[in-house]
């Protein structure tokens, strides 16, 4: 899905409640990405320079048509022109410690191409500093989709 200017729309997984969450997304492919600031869309970097990484995970998202995309200002869901069913899940903070926990568990060290995700927003932490929101906690599961049959009908 392309905006007008020519640049690919990527809309994210949206999680505004705690219990949220996504069964059977087929990995499609993944990226590490330098964050950008929300507000500015600039590079963010730590205190010493080094660029601010995240990991960016392309899923196929079963009924996510049906479902649309999340609004947080109205707080509503809509449905998306041309919605071919992608959703992005940008590991970064929280959702970033659930990868590499589930990247631990399961000895399974990035995400597998072709395999199933299931994300679900878990819990919401105490925001360090009030100007902020609260951190959301999640859990990942990742696994490698199994051979087809050859002999199946």
């Amino acid at each position: 899905m392309e905006d007008l200017f020519g640049a690919e729309r990527r809309l994210g997984l949206k999680f505004p409640n705690i219990g949220d969450e996504y069964k059977g997304c087929k990995i499609l492919g993944y990226t590490r990405e330098q964050q950008k600031d929300m507000e500015s869309g600039d590079p963010i970097t730590w205190d010493d320079g080094t660029p601010k990484m995240m990991v960016v995970i392309e899923l196929e998202v079963p009924g996510i048509i049906e479902k649309g995309d999340y609004d947080r200002f109205t707080k509503t869901w809509s449905q998306v022109e041309d919605d071919e069913g992608k959703r992005f899940l940008f590991c970064q903070g929280g959702m970033f410690t659930a990868a590499k926990n589930c990247a631990k568990e399961t000895g399974i060290r990035i995400p597998p191409v072709g395999g199933l995700l299931d994300v679900k927003h878990t819990a919401v932490g105490k925001a360090s500093n009030p100007k902020h929101n609260p951190p959301k906690r999640y859990e990942i599961t990742w696994s490698v989709a199994a051979p087809e049959d050859p002999f199946a009908v």
